[in-house]
């Protein structure tokens, strides 16, 4: 507690990699890649799971973003992307909530103790509803494969 009170920014690891919570900001932002603004707030948003109190969503390792992934075209699980449940940001950073809108940090502290080491746990692809796309997908473009092949195969000489 005593280093978030100096300032000090809270540091998730996302897949090996450094993320600073950074409530002023509203974003998790990648520690030394500044090609990227990392995970906003505004890309969580959709992902949040009351029911475990996290966010779960696609991750994407090259770029350290969340993943947009094509659930209607998808047939196969996309390299460098993974799925992931990470802490809300009032459980990562409890005195920067707090701060930004003028509470007593204190209170937030009892109700949200701050965790000595954050990092964001897998999600095993099976646990996740990916398969199924892939699944009907895959059926999707098997059935139309039999008409494209009938084309190829007797082409038309005349209009």
């Amino acid at each position: 507690v005593r280093h978030r009170l100096d300032g000090n920014l809270p540091a998730i690891d996302i897949e090996g990699h450094k993320f600073y919570v950074d409530i002023r900001m509203q974003s998790l932002r990648p520690h030394n890649d500044f090609t990227t603004e990392g995970i906003t707030l505004m890309d969580l948003k959709d992902f949040y799971y009351p029911v475990n109190d996290t966010y779960s969503f696609l991750y994407d390792a090259r770029k350290h973003e969340v993943a947009a992934i094509d659930l209607e075209r998808v047939t196969e699980i996309p390299k460098h992307v993974v799925a992931l449940e990470i802490p809300t940001f009032m459980d990562m950073d409890p005195v920067g909530i707090a701060r930004d809108y003028s509470k007593d940090f204190k209170k937030y502290l009892r109700a949200h103790p701050p965790r000595a080491e954050l990092k964001a746990q897998r999600i095993p692809w099976e646990d996740t509803v990916i398969g199924l796309y892939i699944e009907r997908n895959l059926k999707k473009a098997q059935e139309q494969k039999p008409g494209e092949e009938e084309r190829r195969q007797k082409p038309r000489l005349r209009p």
